[in-house]
């Protein structure tokens, strides 16, 4: 169990920091995360398995001399070291922001840090079973699976027992199937990936294995011309797009919709920052794929490459508001309300400043590598997140430092500019980007 844990703590010290340090700084952002503790304390299992997949530990650790349940409980034991960590880091910042700024955060109670507690051991004992049974190729697609799953049949419970508060009312019976069911979960788990190991051969290719190309003469045709290289590259992303990302796209735009809510007059919807995540996603797509180093013994122009990211960046910009303005005229008016009269306001500098954390996160990118760009990018994100939730925070009306009655008819005035200044600066941006690709080409 030491040599398990040292590989995954000091061998892949670099992607395991990332994995656990991560979704533990967006803890610290005072969202009420509680309400669906998945969606962050599940992040770190599935980007090891990711990692596991591409060093193929499953057939390297049938070759050494572990035991299969060491394996296993390896995962199940960070499992429940996430079970605890997480809720618990949660529910402190929770209760410090219901402390510092009052409404709308409310403190949690020991029943709520419990239930989320039990709730993380339902999704753990349905995602480690599905690792185990059918192997981390598809962790993405599982990891939303075992989220689905699992809500699933406690609304089912629920609406069948007529009692939203079911579980609060019988939480120690509640706490202990759970558990239960995340012991039998690990007893299963280690039954399937011991017969798994049997004569498997899955990660072994074959001699004369050679991938397909489905890429017919027509469609091949068509990234020809004075732009081929740029098209070419964008029909290369398209293609990733639509193999690789479906269900990443999907359960982000599920997370960015599910903390939409109304403040001041404006629909505060998140989806406009599919357009700062995505470009992100293809690079280290780009990076497992061993592509950053093909591409250059292909003859495409670095300014075509730097483009290809900042198109994207575009048009899931554009995506984003289009899905948050349309979700908002069919969900306010369903619901008895009109749409908030500010909400064109919020997404002219929302737009913007997804433009302009674009602008510095592709240089970046090109410049520190993927693996350390995100965790820079997450910390800057959250840093900004926090500076600007304390500045200029209508919630936090008791600090001296909110700004935000004072400068608000000027962000008013400014906010048709906004979109057209994060242009601007992603423009500017692009010989920078350029440059950072050149010196990462010519170290390489």
């Amino acid at each position: 169990m030491k040599a398990l844990f040292y590989r995954t703590f000091y061998v892949n010290m670099d992607f395991s920091f990332f994995a656990f340090l991560g979704p533990l700084l967006l803890c610290v952002v005072p969202i009420p995360w509680l309400y669906l503790p998945e969606v962050v304390a599940g992040l770190p299992l599935l980007l090891l398995f990711q990692r596991d997949y591409r060093d193929q530990w499953d057939d390297l650790a049938a070759t050494l001399p572990l035991p299969t349940w060491m394996v296993v409980a390896e995962k199940f034991l960070l499992a429940a070291a996430c079970t605890v960590v997480y809720p618990l880091m949660m529910a402190l910042m929770q209760m410090f922001a219901a402390d510092a700024y009052g409404e709308p955060f409310f403190p949690p109670t020991g029943a709520d840090i419990l239930l989320a507690m039990g709730s993380l051991l339902l999704f753990f004992g349905c995602y480690l079973l599905l690792m185990f049974w059918r192997g981390p190729r598809r962790a993405g697609l599982m990891f939303f699976a075992a989220i689905a799953l699992p809500s699933l049949l406690v609304t089912l419970i629920l609406f069948l027992a007529g009692n939203d508060d079911l579980f609060y009312q019988h939480l120690p019976p509640s706490l202990l199937v759970m558990a239960a069911w995340f012991v039998a979960s690990f007893l299963l788990s280690l039954r399937l990936y011991t017969h798994q190991k049997v004569g498997s051969s899955r990660a072994i290719p074959l001699p004369g294995h050679r991938l397909r190309d489905r890429t017919s003469f027509a469609r091949a045709v068509r990234v020809r011309g004075k732009s081929a290289p740029l098209r070419a590259l964008l029909y290369k992303d398209c293609r990733l797009i639509f193999r690789r990302m479906p269900a990443f796209l999907i359960g982000l735009v599920v997370a960015l919709y599910m903390f939409r809510y109304e403040l001041a007059g404006a629909d505060l919807c998140m989806l406009p920052m599919l357009g700062m995540v995505v470009p992100l996603q293809l690079m280290a797509l780009d990076e497992h794929a061993k592509w950053t180093f093909a591409l250059r013994l292909y003859p495409y122009p670095p300014q075509a490459v730097v483009l290809s990211r900042y198109f994207w960046g575009w048009v899931f910009t554009l995506v984003g508001v289009v899905l948050s303005v349309g979700t908002a005229y069919l969900v306010y008016p369903q619901a008895g309300y009109a749409v908030p009269p500010n909400t064109p306001i919020f997404l002219c500098w929302l737009v913007g400043l997804v433009l302009i954390i674009l602008a510095v996160e592709i240089p970046l990118l090109f410049r520190t590598g993927v693996s350390a760009g995100k965790m820079i990018s997450i910390g800057l994100l959250v840093f900004f997140w926090i500076l600007l939730g304390n500045l200029l925070a209508r919630i936090n009306e008791d600090n001296p430092l909110a700004a935000l009655p004072q400068v608000l008819p000027l962000l008013v005035d400014l906010a048709p500019l906004v979109p057209l200044i994060g242009l601007a600066v992603n423009l500017l941006s692009i010989p920078l980007a350029v440059r950072e690709f050149r010196l990462s080409a010519a170290a390489a």
